[in-house]
């Protein structure tokens, strides 16, 4: 979709809902005359989800030169993880309120890549992550501890049986390795037989069980669009949600 400044609509086109999207960006931009000027008098820029922002697609927008903004994937969070501690203290971060909620941004330009990476920190966003986070441990626990239980009566012994079990969280839950522990105990008089399992929850990140993930509530958007203030480039990448509020996303 192509939409105005205020995230109305101008242009739109409606593509298989059974295309990856990563896979799909030069064949939009393709079809939506992306390429050929289709606004001329217009100053478009390309706000981009981060399940577009692949490899690939970033490479792309760099090839042909267009302007765009889009939310990093891998690890620069965690890059400027010690920048972010300091939100509150560095007068560099700029002050947004939205929803009666405060956003902390502030601009890091790289005169290597000319390239413009706004660091993000939303006091809503990271409220809401640790919310989830903590709904999803909670079931995780009570699967683990109801297979604890099992074990502990006799119902399940097979160690195989059990790790067949225990991958299934695994599959619910992506990252249960990345906040759980888990042991299963043989039993010592009969191989291939379990007689215990043990779990605990990992302090992640060096941090308190009790403290928030630092990681939660934080974000990079990248863009070309240097002579702009953080404020603006987030204000513009926040188009997208004022696009899905307007279809109902």
């Amino acid at each position: 979709m192509i939409v105005d400044s205020s995230g109305l609509p101008i242009a739109s086109e409606v593509f298989p809902g059974n295309i990856g999207k990563p896979k799909t960006l030069d064949d939009i931009l393709k079809k939506m005359g992306y390429f050929e000027g289709y606004l001329p008098d217009m100053d478009s820029v390309l706000v981009i989800d981060r399940g577009r922002a692949t490899k690939d697609n970033v490479k792309l927008l760099k090839d042909k030169k267009l302007r765009y903004i889009l939310v990093t994937r891998g690890p620069r969070n965690a890059s400027y993880l010690e920048t972010f501690r300091h939100h509150s203290s560095d007068p560099e971060f700029k002050s947004i309120i939205r929803n009666n909620k405060e956003i902390k941004v502030k601009k890091v330009y790289n005169s290597d890549t000319g390239i413009t990476e706004v660091l993000c920190f939303s006091e809503g966003k990271r409220e809401k992550e640790n919310a989830v986070r903590r709904r999803w441990t909670e079931r995780a626990s009570e699967d683990l501890a109801s297979l604890q239980n099992s074990i502990s009566k006799g119902t399940v012994k097979l160690t195989d049986k059990i790790w067949k079990k225990i991958g299934r969280p695994e599959e619910l839950y992506a990252r249960l390795n990345k906040y759980f522990s888990i042991d299963v105990i043989e039993d010592t008089l009969r191989s291939g037989y379990a007689c215990e399992l043990k779990f605990y929850g990992k302090l992640v990140f060096d941090i308190e069980k009790h403290d928030a993930n630092p990681l939660n509530g934080i974000y990079v958007i990248e863009t070309l669009l240097n002579d702009k203030s953080a404020e603006d480039i987030w204000s513009l990448y926040m188009t997208l949600t004022r696009v899905e509020k307007l279809l109902d996303v």
